[in-house]
C-alpha cells in the first residue's frame, strides 16, 4: 500500500497525516522510495528513484514491508501507554510482568541467534551436497535436510534424504558413484558443515523403498572416570586369560584375552597419561588368578604396591633387570622342553606377565651397562687368574635378545609382555617384526601422529587431552576408545591377594622367597628367580635360579645334595618336577658394599684393611656398581675370608725410658 503525498503540500496537511503514516508504517515524509508494499518486502529502489552519493543502496528499514514497520512503531507505543496505566493501578504487579517480559525477550533473542546459526549451517550443507547428489535447483534445503535446532545434543538425530536415482552400490563405473566414496563424501560434508566430530557419530543408510535416506546419531559418551566398583563385577566373571581395561561407550566393558586376542600388549602414552595406572590394573588381575608378575622398572618407583607381593619379582637396577630377563629366558626354555615331553605340562605352569616400564629409557641404558659389565669382567678375571679370558662375553646384551625372543615365542609357554613407552618407535620395539607380536596396542594422551602411523598404520590418528583416556587398536584394524579404571594402592593390593585362599596361606607365602614360578607350598613347578632381599636359609619346595654365581642344589633323587657351580653368564637349566622337593636352599647372593660386609659380619676384617685388600690381587671381582660404590658377592667374600693369610701379631715395642722431670 503506497501512501500518496498530500496534494497541496502544506505543512498543515502533512501534520494531519503524520499520525496515520506512523500507525500504518508508511514513510513519514514523501513517497516510498523502494518497491516494497504494505504486505511484501522490497528488493531495491522504486522506478524513477536512484540512490544518492551518500546512500547508494536502500536501507533495510526502507525495504521492510509496511506491516513490519507498523509493528516496530506501534508495539512499543502500546506497551508504553499500557505500562504507564498499569503502573498507576498496581506498581508491584507491573514490575513483575515487566521482568517476566524482559526474560522472555532475552530468551527469544538467544533462540534467534541459535536459529540464525542453524539456518546458515543448513544452507551451507545444502549448497555443498545438493549438486553432487543430483538434487534439482528448485529443491530447497528444508525439503531434504531434516536437521533439528539442537542437532549437537546427544539424543538428536539428523536425517538427510537422498535422490531415488542415486546409486551407492559397488558396481558403478564412475569413481564417485562407489559405495565408499559416496558415503565418505556425504559424511565428510555433513560433519564439516555442521561442526560435528565424525569419530563420535554413526551413520545409517536406509536405501530400500521409495524414500532413501541416511540418519546420523551421536555415539554415547565415554565415562569421564572409572573406579573399581564400576568393573568389579566384570573382573569377578573374567577368566584367567582375560584382562579388564576399563569402560567404553555406553559403559561397555573393554577387555583383552591373552590367549585368543593378543599374547602381548604395547602401551605408547605420553608422560602423565596414566600408563602405570593401567599397567597396575592388568598386573593385579594376573596376580588375582594365581599368576606371576616380573616388573622391570628402571625408574624403580612406578609400582610401590607390588614391591612386597609374594608372587612379584621387582627389578630396579640394570643388574637385577638383566638377571630377571635371563631367568625368564631359562624358564621359557624349561617350559618348551617340558611341553615336548607332555603337551599338558604348560597348562600346569602359572601365567607370567612381564611388565617393561619406561622401555625407551631401558633400551638406552641396558646395552651401555652390558658394555661396562664386560670390561669389568675381563679386568677382574685377569686380576684373579693372571691370564686373559679365552672366550669373551657376547658384545650384544643377552637380556635384550631374551626380551625379543619372548615377544616372538612367549604365547605358548604363557609368558606375556606388557611394554610401556612414552613413544613406541622401531628402535625401541626392535623393528617392525617385533611390532607385529604386539597385537594389542594402546595409545593415549600425547601420542603423536607418527606413533599412530607406526603402531596402527591403517587407522586414523586420534587425539585426547584427558588423563586415563586410551585408544585400543587390535591388530591395527579397529580402534576402541575407553576410560581406564583408577584403583588405589589398597584396592590393587586387595585385588592381587585374591590368589590366596585365606590369611594363613598369604602369611605362608610371604615367608618364602619371591618365587616367580612357584605354584603352591610343597610343589615345585619350575625354577625360581632369586629374591632381592634376604630370605630364610631353608624353604621346602623351592629351587633357587641359576642366575647367581652361588652353588645351586639339585633336586633330582640321585643328585640330591650335590652342588653344581654355575656362572652368571652360562645359565644351566635346573629341571624339577612335582615329585621333587628341595631340602636345602641357598639364599640369594645379593652383592653388598665393603661397609655392609663389615656391618653384617660377612668378614671379620676392619673396613680400612678391607679397602686395602680390595686393591691387591686375589680379592673377589666386583659384581655390581652402584654409582661409584663397588659391590661384591657375600659368598665370594666368605671364601676370600677363609683362604686369606692370617697376619702374625707383631711384637710389642720396648717401653721407652721415663723422661726426667723438667726435661723436654
Amino acid at each position: 500500500m503506497k501512501t500518496e503525498r498530500h496534494s497541496d503540500g502544506s505543512f498543515l496537511g502533512w501534520l494531519i497525516l503524520l499520525p496515520f503514516r506512523f500507525v500504518l508504517g508508511a514513510p513519514l515524509m514523501g513517497e516510498n522510495p523502494t518497491n516494497s508494499t504494505f504486505v511484501s518486502d522490497g528488493t531495491g529502489w522504486a522506478a524513477g528513484h536512484r540512490g544518492t552519493f551518500f546512500q547508494p543502496e536502500p536501507l533495510k528499514w526502507q525495504l521492510m514491508a509496511g506491516w513490519k514497520r507498523a509493528l516496530w512503531r506501534d508495539v512499543p507505543l502500546v506497551l508504553g501507554i499500557g505500562g504507564w496505566w498499569a503502573w498507576s493501578q498496581a506498581p508491584v504487579l507491573t514490575c513483575a510482568v515487566a521482568g517476566l517480559a524482559l526474560g522472555v525477550l532475552f530468551e527469544l533473542a538467544v533462540r534467534r541467534h541459535e536459529l540464525s546459526g542453524h539456518l546458515e549451517a543448513v544452507e551451507a550443507l545444502h549448497e555443498s551436497l545438493a549438486g553432487p547428489l543430483g538434487w534439482d535447483s528448485t529443491v530447497k534445503a528444508r525439503h531434504w535436510l531434516h536437521i533439528p535446532i539442537n542437532y549437537k545434543d546427544e539424543d538428536a538425530v539428523i536425517r538427510c534424504d537422498l535422490p531415488v536415482k542415486l546409486y551407492v552400490g559397488d558396481d558403478e563405473a564412475s569413481p564417485f558413484q562407489t559405495s565408499n566414496s559416496v558415503r565418505q563424501q556425504i559424511n565428510a560434508f555433513v560433519f564439516q558443515r555442521l561442526g560435528l566430530n565424525g569419530a563420535e557419530m554413526t551413520s545409517t543408510y536406509h536405501l530400500a523403498g521409495a524414500n532413501p535416506h541416511v540418519e546420523y546419531a551421536h555415539l554415547p559418551k565415554v565415562p569421564k572416570r572409572v573406579t573399581l566398583s564400576d568393573i568389579e563385577e566384570a573382573i569377578e566373571k573374567a577368566g584367567g586369560s582375560e584382562l579388564i581395561l576399563g569402560l567404553g561407550r555406553s559403559k561397555s566393558v573393554i577387555m583383552i584375552d591373552l590367549d585368543d586376542d593378543a599374547p602381548h600388549i604395547m602401551q605408547s602414552v605420553g608422560s602423565g597419561g596414566g600408563k602405570s595406572v593401567q599397567i597396575a590394573l592388568m598386573a593385579s588381575q594376573v596376580l588375582a588368578h594365581d599368576g606371576r608378575v616380573l616388573i622391570l622398572d628402571p625408574k624403580g618407583t612406578s609400582h610401590r604396591w607390588a614391591i612386597k607381593h609374594p608372587n612379584v619379582l621387582y627389578c630396579r637396577s640394570m643388574l637385577e633387570i638383566h638377571e630377571g630377563l635371563m631367568g625368564l629366558g631359562a624358564e621359557m626354555g624349561r617350559r618348551q622342553e617340558a611341553a615336548r615331553e607332555d603337551e599338558a605340562a604348560i597348562a600346569e605352569c602359572p601365567r607370567v606377565l612381564v611388565v617393561v616400564e619406561e622401555r625407551n629409557a631401558l633400551m638406552e641404558q641396558l646395552q651401555p651397562w652390558w658394555d661396562e659389565y664386560r670390561e669389568d669382567w675381563k679386568i677382574n678375571y685377569t686380576a684373579e687368574t693372571g691370564e686373559k679370558p679365552v672366550k669373551d662375553l657376547p658384545k650384544k646384551c643377552p637380556s635384550i635378545s631374551v626380551l625379543r625372543t619372548v615377544s616372538y615365542m612367549g604365547r605358548e609357554p604363557r609368558l606375556h609382555l606388557l611394554s610401556a613407552a612414552q613413544q613406541a618407535t622401531a628402535t625401541t620395539m626392535g623393528g617392525g617384526a617385533s611390532r607385529e607380536s604386539y597385537a594389542a596396542r594402546i595409545m593415549g594422551r600425547n601420542t603423536t601422529p607418527q606413533t599412530w602411523a607406526f603402531l596402527a598404520p591403517n587407522l586414523t590418528a586420534r587425539a585426547t587431552d584427558r588423563k586415563g583416556r586410551f585408544f585400543l587398536a587390535m591388530h591395527g584394524l579397529s580402534v576402541v576408545e575407553f576410560q581406564g579404571a583408577v584403583l588405589s594402592p589398597k584396592e590393587l593390593k586387595k585385588l592381587s591377594m585374591k590368589c590366596f585362599k585365606d590369611e594363613a596361606a598369604q602369611a605362608a607365602a610371604e615367608l618364602r622367597p619371591a618365587a616367580l614360578f612357584y605354584r603352591e607350598p610343597g610343589v615345585t613347578v619350575g625354577e625360581v628367580i632369586a629374591p632381592s632381599s634376604p630370605v630364610p636359609a631353608v624353604v621346602p619346595g623351592v629351587v633357587v635360579s641359576e642366575m647367581s654365581s652361588v652353588p645351586v642344589v639339585s633336586t633330582s633323587g640321585s643328585d640330591q645334595g650335590k652342588q653344581v657351580e654355575t656362572s652368571s653368564v652360562s645359565h644351566q637349566n635346573v629341571m624339577t618336577s612335582k615329585r621333587d622337593s628341595a631340602e636345602n636352599v641357598i639364599p640369594f647372593d645379593r652383592p653388598v658394599s665393603l661397609r655392609d660386609a663389615v656391618d653384617q659380619g660377612i668378614v671379620t676384617t676392619g673396613l680400612g684393611a678391607l679397602k686395602k685388600a680390595a686393591q691387591r690381587p686375589g680379592f673377589p671381582p666386583v659384581a655390581e656398581k652402584r654409582g661409584k660404590t663397588h659391590c661384591y658377592k657375600p659368598s665370594a667374600l666368605r671364601d676370600w675370608e677363609q683362604r686369606r693369610p692370617i697376619a702374625r701379631p707383631k711384637p710389642a715395642p720396648a717401653a721407652a725410658p721415663k723422661a726426667e722431670e723438667g726435661s723436654a
